[in-house]
Protein backbone atom coordinates (compact mmCIF):
# COMPACT_ATOMS: atom_id res chain seq x y z
CA UNK A 1 0.00 0.00 0.00
CA UNK A 2 2.69 2.23 0.70
CA UNK A 3 4.90 1.20 -2.40
CA UNK A 4 1.73 2.37 -4.52
CA UNK A 5 1.18 5.61 -2.90
CA UNK A 6 4.87 6.76 -3.35
CA UNK A 7 4.69 5.26 -6.90
CA UNK A 8 1.71 7.46 -7.21
CA UNK A 9 3.62 10.81 -5.64
CA UNK A 10 6.48 10.03 -7.82
CA UNK A 11 4.08 9.93 -11.19
CA UNK A 12 2.00 13.03 -10.59
CA UNK A 13 5.13 15.02 -9.79
CA UNK A 14 7.07 13.46 -12.90
CA UNK A 15 3.80 14.15 -14.89
CA UNK A 16 3.81 17.84 -13.01
CA UNK A 17 7.59 18.29 -13.70
CA UNK A 18 7.21 17.03 -17.87
CA UNK A 19 3.97 18.83 -18.09
CA UNK A 20 4.88 22.46 -16.82
CA UNK A 21 3.20 25.03 -18.69
CA UNK A 22 -0.20 23.85 -17.83
CA UNK A 23 -1.48 27.24 -18.09
CA UNK A 24 -1.09 26.72 -22.19
CA UNK A 25 -3.79 24.36 -21.49
CA UNK A 26 -6.00 27.23 -21.25
CA UNK A 27 -4.82 29.48 -23.94
CA UNK A 28 -3.66 26.67 -26.58
CA UNK A 29 -0.17 28.34 -26.57
CA UNK A 30 2.78 25.37 -27.10
CA UNK A 31 6.08 25.81 -25.00
CA UNK A 32 8.80 26.67 -27.75
CA UNK A 33 11.59 27.77 -24.82
CA UNK A 34 14.93 26.33 -24.11
CA UNK A 35 13.87 23.15 -22.33
CA UNK A 36 12.17 21.78 -25.65
CA UNK A 37 15.49 20.82 -26.74
CA UNK A 38 15.57 17.72 -23.66
CA UNK A 39 13.68 14.62 -24.25
CA UNK A 40 11.39 13.95 -21.55
CA UNK A 41 11.86 10.20 -19.94
CA UNK A 42 8.57 9.13 -21.58
CA UNK A 43 5.50 9.25 -24.04
CA UNK A 44 5.01 13.15 -24.01
CA UNK A 45 3.76 14.70 -27.18
CA UNK A 46 6.10 17.73 -27.93
CA UNK A 47 2.90 19.60 -29.30
CA UNK A 48 0.81 19.25 -26.07
CA UNK A 49 0.78 23.33 -25.14
CA UNK A 50 1.61 22.06 -21.18
CA UNK A 51 4.61 20.11 -22.34
CA UNK A 52 8.09 21.09 -20.78
CA UNK A 53 10.26 18.73 -23.20
CA UNK A 54 10.20 17.21 -26.71
CA UNK A 55 9.26 13.43 -26.90
CA UNK A 56 11.74 10.87 -27.62
CA UNK A 57 10.07 9.08 -29.70
CA UNK A 58 8.93 12.12 -32.15
CA UNK A 59 13.25 13.28 -31.64
CA UNK A 60 14.03 10.13 -32.95
CA UNK A 61 11.77 10.28 -36.44
CA UNK A 62 12.41 13.89 -36.86
CA UNK A 63 16.42 14.24 -36.60
CA UNK A 64 16.91 10.53 -37.25
CA UNK A 65 15.45 11.05 -40.58
CA UNK A 66 16.77 13.94 -41.91
CA UNK A 67 19.13 14.01 -45.02
CA UNK A 68 22.16 15.95 -43.02
CA UNK A 69 21.96 13.80 -40.29
CA UNK A 70 23.01 9.52 -40.40
CA UNK A 71 21.39 8.83 -36.91
CA UNK A 72 19.82 10.68 -34.13
CA UNK A 73 22.15 9.78 -31.92
CA UNK A 74 20.54 12.43 -29.04
CA UNK A 75 17.78 11.12 -29.10
CA UNK A 76 18.49 7.49 -29.47
CA UNK A 77 21.68 8.17 -26.82
CA UNK A 78 18.82 9.52 -24.42
CA UNK A 79 16.42 6.33 -24.71
CA UNK A 80 19.04 3.73 -24.01
CA UNK A 81 20.65 5.84 -21.31
CA UNK A 82 16.95 5.96 -19.59
CA UNK A 83 16.36 2.12 -20.69
CA UNK A 84 19.42 1.27 -18.79
CA UNK A 85 19.60 3.25 -16.12
CA UNK A 86 16.09 2.67 -15.24
CA UNK A 87 14.74 0.05 -17.35
CA UNK A 88 10.45 -0.42 -17.48
CA UNK A 89 10.49 1.59 -14.62
CA UNK A 90 10.39 5.13 -16.57
CA UNK A 91 6.96 3.77 -17.81
CA UNK A 92 5.59 2.88 -14.01
CA UNK A 93 7.06 5.94 -12.53
CA UNK A 94 8.04 8.69 -14.92
CA UNK A 95 6.07 8.46 -18.32
CA UNK A 96 2.95 10.78 -18.50
CA UNK A 97 0.98 8.82 -21.00
CA UNK A 98 1.73 6.02 -18.76
CA UNK A 99 0.00 8.09 -15.66
CA UNK A 100 -3.16 9.00 -18.47
CA UNK A 101 -3.77 5.27 -18.86
CA UNK A 102 -3.60 3.70 -15.42
CA UNK A 103 -6.08 6.95 -14.49
CA UNK A 104 -8.57 5.51 -17.50
CA UNK A 105 -8.26 1.78 -16.78
CA UNK A 106 -9.16 2.29 -13.25
CA UNK A 107 -12.53 3.48 -14.68
CA UNK A 108 -15.14 0.57 -14.30
CA UNK A 109 -15.31 -0.90 -17.52
CA UNK A 110 -15.73 -4.29 -19.15
CA UNK A 111 -12.03 -5.36 -19.97
CA UNK A 112 -10.85 -7.22 -22.59
CA UNK A 113 -7.73 -9.08 -22.65
CA UNK A 114 -4.94 -8.83 -25.57
CA UNK A 115 -3.77 -11.88 -26.42
CA UNK A 116 -0.36 -12.62 -25.47
CA UNK A 117 1.39 -12.26 -28.95
CA UNK A 118 0.18 -9.04 -29.25
CA UNK A 119 2.33 -7.87 -27.30
CA UNK A 120 5.17 -8.14 -29.51
CA UNK A 121 3.12 -4.99 -32.01
CA UNK A 122 5.09 -2.11 -30.31
CA UNK A 123 8.70 -3.63 -31.94
CA UNK A 124 6.98 -3.46 -35.65
CA UNK A 125 5.37 -0.19 -34.79
CA UNK A 126 8.17 1.08 -33.98
CA UNK A 127 10.52 -0.12 -36.43
CA UNK A 128 8.06 0.45 -39.22
CA UNK A 129 6.85 4.00 -38.50
CA UNK A 130 9.19 5.61 -36.04
CA UNK A 131 12.60 4.40 -38.21
CA UNK A 132 11.83 2.78 -41.56
CA UNK A 133 8.95 5.21 -42.96
CA UNK A 134 10.42 7.97 -41.95
CA UNK A 135 13.43 7.68 -44.04
CA UNK A 136 11.69 6.69 -46.70
CA UNK A 137 9.28 9.52 -47.55
CA UNK A 138 10.68 13.17 -47.08
CA UNK A 139 9.76 16.51 -48.06
CA UNK A 140 11.28 18.33 -50.58
CA UNK A 141 13.86 19.98 -47.87
CA UNK A 142 14.57 16.33 -47.19
CA UNK A 143 13.22 15.85 -43.77
CA UNK A 144 11.27 12.71 -43.37
CA UNK A 145 7.42 12.94 -42.49
CA UNK A 146 6.94 11.98 -39.02
CA UNK A 147 4.87 8.83 -39.42
CA UNK A 148 4.40 7.92 -35.89
CA UNK A 149 3.00 11.25 -34.87
CA UNK A 150 0.66 11.94 -37.53
CA UNK A 151 -0.62 8.21 -37.91
CA UNK A 152 -0.93 6.53 -34.83
CA UNK A 153 0.52 8.45 -31.30
CA UNK A 154 -2.27 8.31 -28.62
CA UNK A 155 -0.10 10.88 -26.45
CA UNK A 156 -0.41 13.05 -29.34
CA UNK A 157 -3.83 12.96 -29.61
CA UNK A 158 -4.55 13.23 -26.30
CA UNK A 159 -1.95 15.58 -25.08
CA UNK A 160 -2.25 17.95 -27.84
CA UNK A 161 -4.86 17.29 -30.39
CA UNK A 162 -7.60 17.34 -28.33
CA UNK A 163 -6.72 20.22 -26.15
CA UNK A 164 -5.44 22.39 -29.21
CA UNK A 165 -9.12 21.24 -30.80
CA UNK A 166 -10.80 22.39 -27.74
CA UNK A 167 -8.85 25.94 -27.75
CA UNK A 168 -8.86 26.78 -31.30
CA UNK A 169 -12.37 25.79 -33.07
CA UNK A 170 -10.75 27.10 -36.51
CA UNK A 171 -9.08 23.52 -36.24
CA UNK A 172 -12.08 21.93 -36.76
CA UNK A 173 -11.85 22.66 -40.43
CA UNK A 174 -9.25 20.11 -41.11
CA UNK A 175 -9.53 17.03 -39.14
CA UNK A 176 -10.57 13.90 -41.07
CA UNK A 177 -10.27 10.29 -41.20
CA UNK A 178 -6.84 10.24 -39.66
CA UNK A 179 -7.55 12.06 -37.06
CA UNK A 180 -10.74 9.93 -36.32
CA UNK A 181 -8.10 6.91 -36.68
CA UNK A 182 -6.18 8.09 -34.02
CA UNK A 183 -8.65 8.47 -31.53
CA UNK A 184 -9.96 5.17 -32.10
CA UNK A 185 -6.27 3.89 -31.42
CA UNK A 186 -6.40 6.16 -28.50
CA UNK A 187 -9.35 4.76 -27.14
CA UNK A 188 -8.18 1.07 -27.68
CA UNK A 189 -5.37 1.78 -26.37
CA UNK A 190 -6.06 3.13 -22.89
CA UNK A 191 -8.90 1.44 -22.37
CA UNK A 192 -8.10 -2.10 -23.83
Amino acid sequence: MIKNFCRKIIQIAAFGFTNFHAENLISGKIYTGNWKKFCAPGLNCYSCPAANFSCPIGALQAVGSATNFNFSLYAAGIILAFGIFFGRAICGFLCPFGLIQEIFYKIPSKKIKIFKKLIYIKYFILAIFVIILPNIFVNFAGIGVPTFCEFICPAGTLEAGLPLLATHFEFFSVIGKIFALKIFLLIFIIFF
